[in-house]
């Protein structure tokens, strides 16, 4: 009887024994694996997020420099698209002196010269070359004549093989016969929405190159050679 009750406790404390150390596993084990898996998933979210930023930041500063200024040549003054250049060194046939439009940065002209001489599209340096003398007109507001100068540009592509030279047609009307101060006329008020000097696209006058030197929201931007 003895042997039995002790042979029975003997196995009850084997039996607790046992399952205290499965529970102390169970739970050294869950720490640990909590440890592990918690604590480098944290660090590592941590390393990319930082990660990102650094890259954000280096992706951003990327953007900070800007395109340097074009200058007309011989002079300190930047090209800017819309700009009315205006010259006494050619007599456009039929107008006194003579003007044209600049299209983008790099400084292209559109212009047309005269009677049997198409439209055309000139690099500033060859604008120079024909006129010693030009004045640079600038409009105040920088986004209308950014707008002008790109439908002067759209003008050019668009009617180069159509389009000649005459004075006898009305402002606004640009699709088979133009003159050169017509052509930034037309810019400005098809492509930017303003009318110079007030004039509706039906008037039939004639809107000479000088017109530009005096005009209402144009102001004297550089010059080079003579003053006239």
């Amino acid at each position: 009887m003895k042997k039995t009750k002790l042979l029975t406790s003997f196995l009850l404390l084997m039996i607790f024994s046992i399952f205290s150390i499965g529970m102390a596993s169970a739970e050294t084990t869950t720490y640990a694996e909590q440890q592990i898996t918690d604590s480098p998933t944290v660090r590592a979210s941590e390393f990319n997020n930082t990660n990102n930023i650094i890259t954000e930041q280096k992706d951003d500063s990327v953007g900070v420099f800007a395109i340097p200024d074009e200058y007309y040549p011989g002079t300190s003054t930047p090209i800017r698209v819309g700009d009315v250049l205006v010259t006494n060194s050619t007599s456009s046939k039929g107008l006194t002196g003579h003007a044209g439009i600049v299209t983008d940065l790099g400084g292209s002209v559109v212009s047309i010269g005269g009677y049997d001489l198409p439209l055309e599209k000139i690099s500033i340096s060859t604008w120079k070359s024909r006129n010693k003398n030009t004045k640079i007109m600038r409009y105040t507001n920088s986004s209308v004549a950014s707008k002008a100068g790109a439908w002067a540009a759209s003008y050019y592509t668009n009617y180069k093989s159509v389009v000649k030279y005459g004075l006898i047609n009305t402002i606004g009307s640009y699709e088979k016969e133009t003159y050169c101060s017509k052509i930034a006329w037309d810019a400005y008020y098809f492509g930017g929405g303003v009318s110079i000097d007030g004039h509706g696209p039906f008037w039939s006058g004639i809107y000479g190159p000088y017109h530009f030197l005096n005009e209402k929201g144009f102001s004297l931007a550089g010059s080079w050679g003579s003053n006239f």
